[in-house]
């Protein structure tokens, strides 16, 4: 494989987390937190959109580089790794995504950051930093999704957490100003409309489609399938060690000063769940809007992955 990253691309709450965990524990593979690095085009800029988006969005960024530069995260090694972005704020955000590439080379990174599927933009961004990454497209149903999406968004309101990042979120996609707002299920459209159109215009080798349902009902078969397209050890080794995604220095709760990173769900309970991952139906009235089902569009496109 040449390609020095894998970008896995879906909308938030598509069991991204768990596993590009997985596929990072590969040995010739490094799986990241989310460092939502392509949302803005410098260091300078982004830390300016964390004064909206809330020092939660950064997290992840954080708990990479204080990993890669300390071996550890500690209170101290994220205050290191706040010292080392602002002494770089001169920096491209491409420049910094250089850098977290040395640190793991010659392991090849795997990125999961759902936001950056959110604006074509971001996408645009990733393709002219990277022209030859790999694209693992991560699916989920949308009915699932979204009922997904709308509970971690209630509890994080409970809990004070990512309450100005879902408004920034919403801000991105045009939609209004909070998540309740809109209607949900237009994120995942609008999320695989972007996707599709990337990966419209690659070749095939570059991009592979994945069930999140089927992969973690048959995580055996799957994560050898991701393998022989990443072109990486496929080995029994190796596959098992993508089924410890609890391993990953970045699976649980970070330090004080960088809880997050992930799916909190995830983060408190690291774990792989074995069994199988039922389908809803996509027909019939929505929990969240009663009098309608899914738009033909969103109906479609989820047709075409395989759902019901």
């Amino acid at each position: 494989m040449t390609a020095g990253v894998v970008f896995i691309l879906c909308p938030p709450r598509s069991f991204s987390s768990v596993v590009g965990a997985m596929v990072g524990q590969h040995p010739d593979l490094y799986g990241l937190p989310e460092i939502n690095l392509s949302t803005e085009d410098s260091v300078g800029r982004l830390m300016r959109a964390y004064q909206w988006t809330g020092h939660q969005a950064r997290h992840g960024l954080l708990r990479a580089l204080a990993q890669l530069h300390n071996r550890r995260q500690t209170e101290q090694t994220i205050r290191d790794a706040q010292a080392w972005l602002t002494s770089h704020v001169h920096w491209s955000t491409k420049q910094v995504f250089d850098h977290l590439l040395e640190c793991i080379s010659p392991q090849i990174a795997v990125e999961k950051s759902p936001r950056m599927v959110l604006k074509k933009v971001y996408l645009q961004r990733i393709h002219a930093w990277y022209p030859n990454a790999r694209y693992l497209h991560l699916t989920r149903h949308p009915r699932a999704t979204v009922l997904s999406q709308l509970n971690v968004a209630r509890r994080n309101k409970e809990l004070g957490v990512g309450d100005r990042l879902y408004a920034k979120r919403d801000k991105e996609l045009g939609a209004g100003d909070r998540l309740e707002n809109i209607n949900p299920d237009y994120i995942w459209l609008r999320a695989q409309q972007n996707i599709l159109e990337l990966l419209s215009a690659l070749p095939k080798r570059q991009w592979f489609r994945v069930k999140g349902e089927d992969l973690l009902s048959d995580p055996d078969q799957h994560l050898l399938r991701i393998a022989e397209w990443l072109g990486v050890r496929t080995d029994t080794e190796a596959i098992q060690s993508m089924k410890l995604p609890e391993l990953s220095p970045y699976s649980g709760l970070g330090p004080n000063n960088a809880r997050y990173g992930g799916d909190i769900n995830f983060l408190e309970s690291p774990r792989l769940r074995l069994g199988k991952v039922e389908e809803p139906l996509l027909d019939g009235p929505l929990p969240w809007a009663p009098h309608r089902g899914f738009p033909s569009e969103l109906i479609g496109i989820a047709r075409e992955y395989g759902y019901r």
